[in-house]
């Protein structure tokens, strides 16, 4: 059974799904490191169980507990603005990349995204005609399968299965782009694509509604 919610409310009601997400990630983090430290040296007092959230400023030391992909010509506004408020305003630390048409994509967004606890994929019908996005995805992907990363998918306005086969106008956009990428980077990103289609997340619907996959 699907639950329906309204376009305007999923930001609202996507940041307490994550805070709480963030909770369970923190206890269990801090149960490792006092199983390690005990195993090491003996027992002691319990720490607190939940450490600060660090803010969404700062230099390239921050960690932030989520990082947010998206095609900013498709979604930044209003949508993923709104998006990025509901979350700093629910307490969570949230990257949202501020960038230059054409703008290579630098070591210091993957390292972002590595030291990121959680990453939401907001696909829209012309996210696969940047390269950009596609080399974020595929390393989030990545960090996914070796250190146990969280990804969320929003498929804002296109079918799930439409961006799993590269159908329609999602399909489209890849291949308006594909002649420009080398063959590493095209199998990288169709793989990325149906990996990350297996995850639970969100889908809009053309009038306007949401609900759960």
């Amino acid at each position: 059974m699907h639950r329906l919610v309204s376009g305007r409310s999923l930001a609202v009601l996507i940041a307490p799904i994550l805070l709480s997400v963030l909770v369970f990630y923190r206890l269990k983090k801090k149960k490792g490191k006092s199983a390690e430290k005990e195993s090491t040296e003996g027992p002691s007092s319990a720490p607190s169980l939940i450490s600060p959230i660090p803010t969404a400023t700062g230099g390239g030391n921050d960690q932030y507990d989520v990082f947010l992909n998206f095609r900013g010509s498709d979604t930044r506004h209003p949508f993923v603005d709104h998006l990025y408020h509901s979350l700093i305003n629910a307490g969570i630390s949230a990257f949202m990349e501020s960038i230059t048409a054409g703008e290579e994509l630098g070591p210091q967004i993957l390292d972002v995204i590595t030291r990121s606890k959680i990453s939401i994929v907001i696909f829209s019908e012309n996210y696969a005609s940047s390269e950009r996005c596609l080399r974020e995805l595929i390393h989030i992907i990545k960090h996914k399968k070796s250190m146990s990363g969280i990804v969320f998918p929003i498929f804002y306005r296109v079918k799930p299965s439409d961006v799993r086969n590269l159908r329609g106008n999602f399909g489209q956009a890849f291949n308006s782009r594909k002649h420009r990428l080398h063959d590493e980077l095209i199998q990288e990103g169709e793989q990325a694509l149906r990996d990350v289609t297996d995850l639970n997340g969100w889908e809009a619907r053309a009038d306007g509604y949401f609900f759960s996959t």
